[in-house]
């Protein structure tokens, strides 16, 4: 991650706390998005820039996966993560990581879904990032 990716980590660090209110009209849409998935059986989910954690959240509810792996740089948003998917889903194990997507040493096929809400225009090279996720 540049120095333009660490600076605005550490923006989302700081207003993490008041994140879910700032974007409130933001989550909407991500649920209906979460909602127009085609059925299946998404077991482990990577969540790109995941952020406080609303769209695993979304996930969750609608497929009950089993497994949950967050990333994002930000490490006040991978606590605000924490605490929400850990008090209202208990029963889903949650990794978070707070790292860059590019850099992540998993196999390939490691994820039945990967979701990206609201992260992608933060990745200079986006078809490289896309197909980096599609692994």
């Amino acid at each position: 991650m540049g120095t333009s990716g660490k600076s605005a980590a550490e923006g989302f660090t700081k207003g993490a706390e008041s994140y879910d209110q700032a974007v409130r009209h933001n989550i909407a849409g991500s649920d209906r998005l979460i909602m127009s998935l085609p059925d299946g059986d998404y077991r482990t989910v990577l969540d790109v820039g995941c952020g406080t954690g609303w769209t695993s959240a979304s996930m969750v509810r609608r497929f009950a996966p089993d497994r949950i792996v967050g990333v994002d740089p930000s490490e006040g948003m991978l606590e605000q993560f924490a605490t929400k998917l850990g008090h209202d889903f208990p029963a889903v194990e949650v990794e978070l990581r707070a790292e860059d997507v590019m850099e992540m040493g998993v196999p390939d096929g490691a994820f039945d879904a990967v979701i990206c809400a609201m992260a992608l225009h933060w990745f200079p090279d986006k078809p490289g990032a896309v197909a980096r996720m599609a692994r």
